[in-house]
């Protein structure tokens, strides 16, 4: 993709995330309709994005080049789990902020950012590898995940095989490789039904975005310098790392891309529900979340424009 053409893209992005903030401002979205709106797309359009998206022809290089990035996860989400323990220490964090800190280096927003950009950038060809990418996520985010959040909870927290390997995410992922592999062709109500609500994913989760960000006190937020150099590692220096090394071992166009871009993203946004949950620190975790959501808005075209000269 052309520098000029990502950079166009990147505007769609924003004039998005402005739509969202201004309905807020003007009373046309509130935090209920946010929370809607978000479950919206993690139940319906995102679900109905991946499952069209991994209705493809079968192929050899297709099915090989998704668990080529499937490893490649694997591996990335190791180092990340192993770099958020040695950050920690390095920078001399404690208590309930260690965990917010290591959870926030660890995973990115996938759902809400990670496909939306990958579906500007490559389109169905990008969600189908991303849905291979973003599988470890699932499994990481309710082990190591719960594991780095509970740590201060009163409660021994159990692993819940149903909300790994049945939620809404994991289960289009595996509808639409059955497809895949299988060879067989969605109905046309089915197949254009879903091709009307997965675009509806990319405006509505920045829109939700923008409208969160509209409540935000910057001021406040921006003079925390633990989580300025928290988003800076997570938004800059990981997707950075990752991009030269693929690089260097020979990967390129969107197998270099995907793993770039999805890393690049800000904390995942269920840093605040898991906080929540396990009577973590949650107003620290949403000034985390919420911070490196705003810088990402000025870090992504930054990636974005990087990967564009691949």
């Amino acid at each position: 993709m052309h520098l000029l053409t990502s950079f166009n893209q990147v505007l769609v992005i924003l004039m998005l995330v402005f739509v969202g903030y201004i309905a807020n401002k003007k009373n046309m979205i509130d935090i209920n309709m946010e929370k809607k709106l978000s479950t919206m797309v993690l139940y319906i359009f995102l679900p109905s994005m991946i499952i069209k998206a991994m209705n493809y022809k079968f192929s050899k290089e297709l099915m090989n080049n998704s668990l080529k990035l499937l490893f490649i996860s694997i591996i990335i989400y190791f180092i990340a789990i192993i770099f958020s323990y040695f950050v920690v220490k390095i920078m001399n964090i404690e208590d309930k902020k260690k965990d917010i800190i290591q959870y926030i280096l660890i995973f990115p927003n996938v759902g809400f950012m990670g496909y939306p950009i990958v579906d500007i950038l490559y389109k169905d060809l990008g969600i189908f590898y991303t849905a291979f990418f973003n599988m470890p996520f699932n499994l990481l985010c309710w082990t190591i995940g719960i594991h780095i959040m509970s740590r201060h909870y009163k409660t021994n927290s159990k692993l819940d095989l149903k909300k790994i390997f049945l939620n809404p995410g994991f289960i289009a992922i595996m509808i639409g490789y059955t497809l895949f592999l299988t060879g067989i062709k969605l109905p046309f109500f089915v197949d254009k039904t879903l091709s009307l609500l997965g675009p509806c994913t990319t405006p509505i989760s920045m829109i939700v975005i923008g409208s969160s960000i509209s409540r935000v006190d910057f001021i406040s937020i921006f003079k925390d310098k633990a989580l300025l150099n928290i988003s800076f590692l997570r938004l800059i220096l990981i997707p950075i790392f990752i991009f030269i090394v693929l690089k260097l071992i020979g990967l390129k166009g969107i197998m270099l891309g995907i793993p770039t871009i999805i890393m690049s993203m800000p904390a995942a946004a269920n840093t605040v529900i898991f906080a929540n949950k396990f009577n973590n620190d949650d107003l620290f975790a949403s000034k985390g979340v919420v911070l490196s959501t705003l810088i990402s808005i000025i870090t992504i075209p930054i990636i974005m424009s990087l990967v564009s000269l691949i």
